[in-house]
């Protein structure tokens, strides 16, 4: 209220007072403890509540809480606590809730508030509201904590308590930020609700000393905690009456058409010594549990432990855990050590919380990084088969394919309304992000859109950059005899000898282990089999005619040439034909008996016959000698358009083996796609180079595929923020990654320019024999 206020300091020697009054009861704390260490707890009489749900088995934290229980609440024990002493105190942000990142509550719903509403706030309450959202993920800005105090209670001057609680509920329903599955309001550390409702279901009363302005914790507690208004404590604002005007308080009488608003001002943040005053004012009674997080709550931990007449413990909750949050493990030792001489004991969210949020919440690694560019490179959609009258498909069962909606090789409906689909998650996506506003026109120059002369590849190119930029004109890039624009993407050899192609066959030969293509032929044969069993195969006239020879016995060869695509010949060839017609009819055919002619085929069966699909392509374009000879192109474009300073996204598009040679050629660790039948390069699967910058101004790079799922693609989801597609980070053969799986800017660069390096090499020794010889 107006008037003169109240200092909370000038309560300290109330503090003082009661700690000496402590002192002179009979049993006093040392004599508690004592008794407590030297009593055998047996649970016998107590009936305690006790942890277990979400703490670890073996979490030491766990277990002295438990002990602490069974022997406080046991009338038996000399440890035993009256109900009407069993006070505890918690603190809120770092402690309950998530603080670590970016900050705690109050700070980014007043951020919130302050950004979405520039027009009635003073440029000094902007700035540093723009402040916390510019540092978030980094450091807390020097002196913030009273200028954030006094910046809010600027912000939230003229409303009533019912006001701000609408705008604190409004947030809490807003996505948690470097977390993936939780929202603000949901930020909840589960073990530590568990120890405060255990508390309460053990005759505890429990209450909530914080930083965090008062009215605010109330609306962030509600639906969590259930304690009363008056058991939550923290910092003051400053209140007035609507009709009050600059009357003080003691001179002003409230009026039946006032109501209680907030005035501009505060009382000083609510930490340290000064909860520990605000516990003597409002409280009255020394409380026997004390849980904080940080030196802010040091005051209070240390006043619930020191001469106190009953059995007393304090904790810290250590932020030391980098998987599942943003914990600091190295400065979470130091400050353990300093804790455990004073007598605090320790929860580490790493070793004693089974779970923090709960199941289902992951922690969003790239929260930290701003997100500058995407590079992308996409295999086209669902497609018709490559042929259609007189195909190997067709001749090869005596069943009827499915009527596809598209002629051979296009685009089939199904996959247009997928791309569009993916196109409009990147849209949010990349919103989300702040590198693109959705709904925005590109600045000329901003994002480019290419794609190979094939129908299926510039469609593809067409229905996601309908789904990204719906409001933009973009035009699709691809080469015609008329533009005489480069096909960087063709899958052609760029050079080739004969000595090349004894060196290359050599490699392949490799994949078959001593066995060569024998040993290829034996590997795959069992997949080659279900696929025959699955189209009937042996019941074709075409097939019993001996055109295609025996597919179980007969074996698999590998051809090249000039300004050609490699070729595998023989049975693997021929049944990876069938089983492209196959997936493709999986995918699309929602009735599965008609997908697999009714063979009852099992999801597994579905990854067998995808596992031939890859094999083949691996056999035709995994060879390092064919894939660094064919992508050399495309490698030099991608290095120039992730170099392009003005360029935020680009999209090429192209096949699965265009992926594949790409990724081959620039040393990719091996990987199996989870959720896909196709497990490295399913239908529109994409390559995105992604450039993130840092606090410091570092630029990092995310290499990663984004595909739909089987399922995503049979059921035809829908995508979206709630429902992403897949995503798999990738790793490179001597390429090192931060902590994030992030790659430096000069790796990057590096692993792009050895490639291409890789190239010259082999072109300057294959051309150069060629030449030999010819002399």
């Amino acid at each position: 209220m107006k008037g003169k206020g109240f200092n909370l300091r000038k309560l300290v020697a109330m503090a003082i007072v009661l700690v000496l009054f402590a002192a002179l009861v009979p049993m006093n704390f040392a004599a508690a403890e004592e008794a407590g260490h030297n009593s055998t707890v047996s649970g016998t009489g107590s009936g305690a509540e006790l942890l277990n749900k979400y703490w670890m088995s073996n979490s030491k934290a766990a277990k002295g809480i438990n002990d602490y229980l069974l022997a406080v609440t046991d009338e038996n024990s000399s440890d035993y606590i009256p109900v009407k002493d069993r006070i505890a105190v918690f603190d809120l942000d770092g402690t309950l809730m998530c603080e670590t990142y970016p900050f705690c509550f109050e700070y980014m719903v007043f951020a919130d508030y302050a950004l979405k509403h520039p027009e009635t706030m003073p440029e000094d309450v902007l700035t540093v509201a723009q402040e916390i959202v510019d540092a978030a993920g980094g450091e807390k800005p020097s002196g913030m904590s009273t200028r954030q105090a006094a910046a809010a209670a600027t912000a939230y001057k003229g409303m009533t308590m019912a006001e701000l609680s609408k705008v604190v509920e409004d947030f809490k329903a807003s996505e948690a930020w470097g977390f993936n599955g939780m929202t603000r309001g949901e930020a909840w550390y589960k073990p530590m609700v568990e120890l405060f409702e255990k508390l309460q279901k053990n005759d505890f009363s429990v209450y909530v000393v914080t930083a965090t302005e008062r009215n605010i914790v109330r609306q962030i507690i509600a639906g969590t905690l259930d304690i009363p208004a008056s058991h939550v404590i923290g910092t003051e604002y400053g209140y007035t009456a609507t009709n009050q005007g600059d009357t003080a308080d003691e001179d002003y009488t409230f009026r039946s058409d006032d109501q209680i608003v907030f005035d501009g001002s505060y009382h000083g943040e609510n930490i340290k010594t000064c909860k520990v005053d605000a516990i003597v004012r409002e409280i009255g009674q020394q409380p026997v549990l004390a849980f904080g997080n940080s030196s802010g709550d040091l005051a209070m931990e240390v006043y619930t432990i020191t001469g106190n007449p009953y059995r007393s413990k304090a904790y810290m909750v250590m932020a030391d855990d980098k998987e599942r949050e943003y914990g600091d493990p190295d400065g979470a030792e130091e400050k353990k050590a300093s804790y455990e001489k004073m007598g605090i004991d320790i929860i580490s969210m790493r070793d004693d919380f089974r779970t923090i949020y709960g199941d289902g919440v992951t922690k969003d690694t790239m929260a930290p990084y701003q997100l500058e560019q995407v590079v992308v490179l996409s295999r086209h959609n669902l497609r018709a088969p490559l042929s259609s009258n007189g195909s190997v498909p067709q001749e090869l069962t005596p069943n009827q394919w499915i009527k596809w909606t598209a002629k051979s090789s296009e685009l089939t409906t199904k996959g247009g309304i997928q791309e569009t689909n993916m196109g409009q998650y990147f849209r949010k996506w990349l919103d989300k992000e702040g590198l693109i506003p959705e709904n925005s026109i590109p600045e000329e120059g901003e994002v480019r859109f290419n794609a190979r002369e094939k129908q299926r590849c510039i469609a593809t190119a067409r229905y996601f950059a309908s789904g990204m930029l719906p409001l933009a004109d973009i035009s699709v890039e691809y080469p015609t005899d008329s533009n005489k624009l480069e096909d960087f993407m063709k899958p052609t050899l760029k050079f080739y000898s004969e000595k090349y192609a004894a060196d290359v066959m050599d490699q392949v030969k490799a994949m078959g282990g001593e066995a060569g293509f024998e040993g290829l032929s034996e590997e795959t044969r069992d997949a080659i089999k279900l696929i025959m069993d699955t189209v009937d195969m042996e019941d074709s006239e075409i097939y019993k005619s001996g055109k295609y020879g025996d597919l179980l016995t007969d074996g698999s060869g590998y051809t090249m040439a000039a300004d050609k695509e490699p070729e595998v010949t023989g049975a693997i060839k021929t049944a990876s034909q069938v089983a492209d017609a196959l997936i493709l009819q999986y995918y699309e055919e929602p009735d599965l008996k008609k997908a697999d002619f009714g063979h009852n085929l099992t999801r597994s069966d579905w990854a067998k016959i995808g596992g031939l699909m890859t094999r083949y392509q691996q056999i035709k374009f995994g060879a390092p000698l064919v894939s660094v000879n064919i992508s050399h192109p495309l490698i030099m474009e991608l290095e120039s358009e992730l170099k392009n300073e003005k360029r935020k996204f680009s999209f090429l598009c192209a096949h699965d083996c265009t992926v594949f040679t790409t990724l081959c050629a620039l040393g990719v660790k091996p990987y199996t796609l989870p959720d896909s039948i196709e497990t490295n390069t399913p239908i529109g699967v994409k390559i995105l180079f992604e450039r993130w910058r840092d606090h410091d101004g570092q630029a990092w790079y995310r290499v990663n595929l984004v595909y739909r799922s089987t399922e995503q693609i049979r059921e035809s989801e829908i995508l979206s923020l709630d429902n992403p597609p897949k995503r798999y980070n990738l790793s490179f053969e001597g390429v090192e990654t931060n902590e994030d799986g992030l790659i430096s800017e000069e790796d990057l660069f590096s692993m792009f320019d050895r490639t291409l390096a890789e190239y010259d090499e082999l072109y300057a020794k294959y051309t150069a024999e060629t030449l030999d010889k010819a002399a």
